[in-house]
């Protein structure tokens, strides 16, 4: 049995793929380390996750993103693989639902290396400026093109029949090569 808990600011399940053209991408992968990870092939999203297993021979699973649901208390996640089960309980409720089958990408192979971002430019942002900006020029459904401003720091975007709108940053931060190798080391 694998027992694993999910922190309720994570919501993993955004990023995974919402159609059924490749069942894998729907789901969420689990590996050993205690990682979950998710794309839809636009977004990647890698969360941590508290992960105690039973036995030596667990390598990874994939386990349906559709069984996840906004949850205001942490997610506790059973999964019995030789059955090829997986439990969601949320509080007193529980969902059940059959792991996936198949081979998850290698979704490693599109972390960058740290060299590709040496000189670059790092801005912090609040998620919720794209959707916010995307809605104020017309553009909410099409997708945000921003270009970086080289003495501003400012994403600028154009928007509807004219349109135009811009992202201020809070900050700029770069993160030294040690911190950046540990953040991908999964």
């Amino acid at each position: 049995m694998i027992n694993i808990e999910l922190a309720l600011e994570y919501q993993i399940w955004e990023a995974a793929l919402k159609d059924d053209t490749r069942q894998v991408m729907q789901g969420i992968y689990i590996n050993s380390k205690g990682y979950m990870i998710a794309s839809d092939g636009y977004i990647l999203a890698c969360v941590p996750c508290n992960i105690r297993v039973d036995s030596d021979n667990f390598s990874s699973v994939i386990i349906p993103s559709d069984i996840f649901k906004s949850s205001k208390v942490n997610q506790v996640i059973r999964i019995d693989q030789d059955n090829d089960i997986v439990h969601l309980y949320k509080g007193d409720r529980y969902t059940v639902s059959n792991l996936i089958k198949g081979k998850y990408p290698d979704w490693k192979q599109l972390i960058p290396e740290y060299k590709d971002f040496v000189g670059t430019q790092y801005i912090t942002l609040n998620p919720s400026f794209y959707t916010r900006l995307g809605k104020a020029i017309g553009i909410s459904k099409s997708g945000i093109q921003l270009m970086l401003g080289t003495s501003t720091k400012a994403l600028f975007s154009k928007g509807y029949n004219g349109a135009w709108g811009m992202i201020m940053p809070m900050f700029t931060s770069p993160l030294t090569e040690e911190e950046f190798n540990k953040l991908v080391d999964i």
